[in-house]
């Protein structure tokens, strides 16, 4: 029984009466001591609301609740104490993980010739144990939360080796995504951490934009950001759950749904979400449509958020359903000119996936008419922007005599848009296509300088790689470090032992040009990619 019995209540009136004597001035009881006493009515429902309120305390309330434990007799009003400071503990937690994450402190080093591995069936604790015996990094878990430690101690699923400079981030990853749990890095610590919706977000938010590149991106970005690895990544994370067991997709795809459709979230946590529910699409070929339904609903509402427009139309185009495919022709064929930008961009930024999501609607004669001609319509808009992206995406869908064309178009000024064309006209691999790129290499921005000199190394038109070289190798005297890198990784392409036709002519000047180039060189970035080429290039 209760202790709030029926004699305790028969003497309400005299408590009140006595109450009352109390002076106005006296201090109010305490919000938590107020909710601890509700915890032991007889109440099931005023019980429940009692520790949802004070669950939403949070973590200033967590001294006031921890006295209160100390005091407590009621088995039931035990455990749900010792049930909100766990929910405290969590929260304490989410917020230290956030916290690092804003911050961006960069992992640990660790050699690079490194090879680690985790056995099927071990526990995760000692698979991370290890970590640190080989490299000497402290992986701990996040301390005070018991339910951690216990899924540490559960096996690991599956055997895993990685090595290389991404040695221990490719065992945590695999090791921690069993049990739905991530890493931050504390300065030369990482710290084991529950993958908490907030956590997930600010995972998302950190990788944000890396899980798309293209390679030119990629190579640009390896220069002027830490490496990325997509396959240690929040992205492949989801991508993983996105392919698992009904319920562990359920679970994941409910939670980025509801982030999505919120509209009292915060726009860029609802295009957070979204672009984590396009990895669902590329966890598998088949068609989803429940999340093709997502990406339908927001993307034809003009109220949407325009940073979560552009997600949701980016994830409608790589929709399989024929919804999808019609949503897309929809847009294209509307009177919405912001969604006909949006949606071809997202067809560019989404160049590989797109000749594998349009498939379908190539089967389709009639529709892929359409939306050929939809494009052809938006290359004569007067927008610079649009007429240039649809005669790209054009280029890129091999639409007929579209290569030529874009050859034959004056190129843009802007470096964004410039990059994005030189990039489409390296994919025609002619001799035309070649000396368009070619014009750019005396462009003001060393990015642009750099694309061309990636294009170069990656080049497979014209006749031979002789010229290609000749090029890079006056690249390698840029006054940009970034050009310099650039052109001594293409360098290292043309020539590398793994490439598929194998090229010689030229390689002694080459190897000897990048061995002054790494003599004098004051960038350690450029330094080391010149080491990396002259290692590829040995016969």
């Amino acid at each position: 029984m209760r202790r709030f019995s029926r004699p305790l209540l028969c003497a309400l009136p005299i408590v009140l009466l006595l109450a009352a004597a109390v002076p106005a001035q006296a201090a109010p009881q305490s919000p938590v001591r107020a909710l601890v006493e509700r915890l032991a009515s007889d109440d099931y429902q005023e019980r429940e609301a009692a520790h949802t309120a004070l669950v939403h305390l949070g973590l200033p309330a967590r001294d006031a609740v921890r006295a209160a434990l100390a005091k407590a007799s009621d088995p039931e009003v035990l455990a749900r104490l010792e049930a909100v400071l766990q929910t405290y503990a969590v929260e304490e937690e989410e917020r230290y993980a956030v916290e690092r994450l804003a911050r961006g402190d960069p992992f640990p080093a660790q050699p690079g010739d490194l090879k680690l591995g985790a056995g099927s069936g071990e526990p995760i604790h000692e698979a991370l144990a290890r970590i640190k015996e080989a490299t000497g990094i402290a992986v701990e878990p996040w301390p005070g939360d018991a339910d951690l430690a216990a899924d540490l101690d559960r096996p690991v699923t599956g055997a895993v080796t990685s090595s290389g400079e991404g040695a221990v981030r490719g065992v945590l990853f695999h090791t921690l995504m069993g049990i739905d749990c991530t890493w931050v890095v504390d300065g030369a610590r990482v710290v084991v951490v529950r993958l908490t919706p907030a956590v997930l977000f600010a995972k998302m938010a950190r990788e944000r934009r890396t899980a798309d590149l293209s390679d030119l991106e990629e190579t640009l970005r390896s220069f002027e950001a830490p490496s990325f690895d997509y396959f240690d990544s929040i992205w492949c994370h989801l991508r993983i759950k996105a392919d698992e067991a009904r319920a562990t997709r359920e679970k994941w795809f409910c939670l980025l749904r509801n982030r999505a459709m919120d509209g009292e979230e915060s726009a860029d946590h609802r295009a957070l979400a979204l672009e984590g529910l396009q990895e669902f699409l590329g966890s598998n070929d088949k068609p989803q449509p429940d999340v093709d339904d997502v990406f339908a609903s927001l993307a034809r509402d003009a109220k949407t958020p325009a940073e979560a427009r552009r997600a949701a139309i980016s994830g409608m185009f790589m929709g399989m359903t024929p919804a999808a495919k019609a949503g897309v022709l929809a847009i294209l064929e509307g009177e919405d000119e912001e969604a006909r930008r949006t949606l071809i961009e997202a067809l560019n930024d989404q160049f590989y996936c797109a000749l594998t999501c349009l498939v379908p609607m190539k089967a389709d004669a009639p529709a892929w008419e359409r939306f050929v001609a939809g494009l052809g319509k938006e290359v004569g808009s007067p927008d610079p922007q649009t007429s240039h992206r649809a005669s790209f995406a054009l280029a890129n869908l091999e639409a007929e005599g579209a290569g030529a064309a874009l050859v034959a178009r004056e190129a843009p000024k802007e470096a964004p848009l410039l990059l994005e064309y030189l990039e489409t006209v390296k994919r025609l691999r002619t001799p035309e296509s070649r000396a368009r790129v070619v014009e750019s290499r005396s462009h003001p921005d060393p990015r642009v300088r750099a694309a061309v000199a990636y294009l170069l190394g990656n080049y497979a038109g014209g006749t031979g790689r002789g010229p290609d070289v000749e090029l890079l190798l006056v690249d390698l005297e840029d006054e940009a470090p970034i050009v310099r890198f650039v052109a001594a990784n293409g360098l290292g392409t043309v020539y590398s032992n793994s490439a598929a036709e194998r090229f010689d002519e030229g390689i002694a000047e080459a190897a000897s040009r990048l061995a002054a180039l790494r003599a004098r060189e004051t960038d350690t970035r450029v330094r080391k990619k010149v080491e990396e080429s002259l290692e590829a290039m040995k016969r």
